[in-house]
């Protein structure tokens, strides 16, 4: 369970409106809303007058009984570390094309299966990179293999 669903299913069960919720903590209905959908988080202000609204310790709402908003911190901060590799990777794939175009190569038999490894990763890294930042849940969901 997210943070942001977390907070949706406490407030439903204290049969609040989003609107209520966002006059009783002197913010808008629509930041409610993205606290729920996850699009963004409660200051600690915030945090500590929900966990009073709910009747839910601090320790429960950020941590969860399993995963909320923890969890969805440390999400994002794979899906950082990820994006940055990918990016890393794609810079040095096309980095090498670059190298490899200048130094003149060779006219050997491996050539272009060189050339169209380096344009590979570059197109992959770089679709990768895309989805990443339209869809990163799907990457998340993805278990690495430096990470098994």
């Amino acid at each position: 369970m997210t943070f942001g669903s977390y907070l949706k299913q406490q407030r439903e069960l204290k049969k609040y409106s989003q609107q209520e919720v966002a006059e009783k903590l002197f913010v808008t209905r629509q930041t409610i809303s993205n606290w729920e959908n996850g699009k963004s988080y409660p200051d600690i202000d915030r945090l500590i007058a929900l966990s009073e609204l709910y009747h839910v310790s601090l320790d429960t709402l950020i941590k969860g009984e399993d995963s909320t908003m923890s969890h969805t911190l440390s999400q994002h901060a794979k899906l950082a570390r990820l994006q940055q590799r990918l990016l890393a990777l794609l810079i040095l794939a096309n980095s090498s094309q670059l190298l490899w175009n200048r130094i003149g190569t060779p006219d050997i038999p491996i050539k272009d299966f060189i050339e169209g490894l380096i344009i590979g990763i570059s197109l992959a890294s770089a679709a990768l990179l895309i989805v990443s930042y339209r869809n990163p849940t799907w990457l998340i969901r993805r278990q690495c293999w430096w990470e098994k």
